[in-house]
């Protein structure tokens, strides 16, 4: 049963984009992990989404802002790959986008027309044309510029699951993350040592030409493949500025839907052009690509932390929580 706040919200959100059908039908949609989603239906057929974002004390991210922000320039420089953006209420927390006809991307079906996809769409968010107007973007969540930046990131997550090892964890859980906590402190050795190698200084700032417009959380757990076979890719609330290399880096380290290995190279070379150092930007997606992986290891972890339960549970108050990863 839908509440009367997310019903009168949905009204207003249908007036704000001077849609006047009358509902005939709001769904929870249902997969989602961080926010309330819903599908709206008119009398005329038309089909709307209405997204209603996380909120917490210890998170004082404003996703929905992040989003509409990075919407409103997606659709302007790159439409053909991003759902319309149609009203926003920040009262209610809540935004109105266009119904996408489609259905997830599973594992095992990402091939090359999938990962060009992708490359095309970075390539319009990041093309020179498409830049100058990106300049009210935010910094990206978790966005870094220099190589310590990246491993203060992991730090800070391997840091959050080992505060909750005396917390009734059982021994092979406490177990496996301290291991994880042992390696890391290992890998972040050998990062160092290849940096120095590669002439790269862990405190060097990248550059705001070497920065890209990133959808952030970016693969293909976030997308949908639509009934005529393209691609549209959803969900920027972390969006923003960031370094390519961590782009790179999420893109073939997140769980979900996994991107194969052997696209890593043309991935790279194919929006290396956006950038006016390509060559460095290779070798830090490379050096970068194993703190990554590290990184999504810690996410996958999320379910021992308290800020990360709560998301899960706005999003589905019905989920159980003892069985959630």
């Amino acid at each position: 049963m839908i509440s009367d706040d997310i019903d009168i919200a949905i009204k207003r959100l249908l007036n704000k984009a001077n849609i006047l059908g009358s509902i005939t039908s709001i769904d929870v949609l249902v997969g989602g992990k961080n926010n309330q989603a819903y599908v709206v239906c008119c009398d005329q057929g038309e089909r709307y989404v209405v997204k209603r974002y996380f909120q917490h004390y210890l998170d004082l991210r404003d996703r929905q802002n992040t989003e509409i922000l990075f919407s409103t320039y997606a659709n302007k420089v790159a439409a053909d790959f991003i759902p319309k953006i149609y009203a926003f209420d920040k009262s209610a927390g809540a935004t109105l986008f266009e119904f996408i006809d489609g259905c997830p991307i599973s594992q095992g079906h990402v091939q090359g027309m999938e990962v060009e996809t992708a490359t095309n769409f970075i390539n319009a968010l990041n093309s020179i044309q498409s830049r100058p107007s990106a300049s009210l973007l935010p910094i990206a969540s978790e966005a870094c510029f220099a190589l310590q930046d990246h491993l203060n990131l992991v730090d800070r997550r391997i840091d959050a699951l080992v505060k909750v090892l005396h917390d009734d964890l059982s021994r092979d859980r406490s177990s496996f993350i301290q291991n994880l906590a042992n390696f890391w402190s290992q890998l972040k050795v050998s990062i160092l040592e290849e940096a120095i190698n590669c002439g790269l200084e862990a405190s060097f700032v990248l550059p705001i030409e070497d920065r890209c417009i990133s959808p952030s959380d970016f693969g293909f757990h976030n997308a949908i493949k639509g009934s005529g076979g393209g691609i549209r890719f959803i969900d920027f609330e972390y969006a923003g500025w960031d370094d390519p290399a961590k782009l790179v880096g999420d893109f073939f380290s997140q769980l979900a839907v996994p991107v194969p290995e052997q696209y890593f190279t043309d991935f790279v070379k194919s929006i290396a052009h956006n950038f006016s150092d390509s060559e460095l930007f290779k070798i830090r997606a490379k050096l970068l690509m194993p703190v990554y992986q590290i990184k999504w290891c810690c996410i996958a972890l999320n379910v021992f932390l308290p800020t990360h339960l709560s998301r899960r549970k706005f999003s589905n108050p019905l989920i159980d929580l003892t069985n959630s990863t």
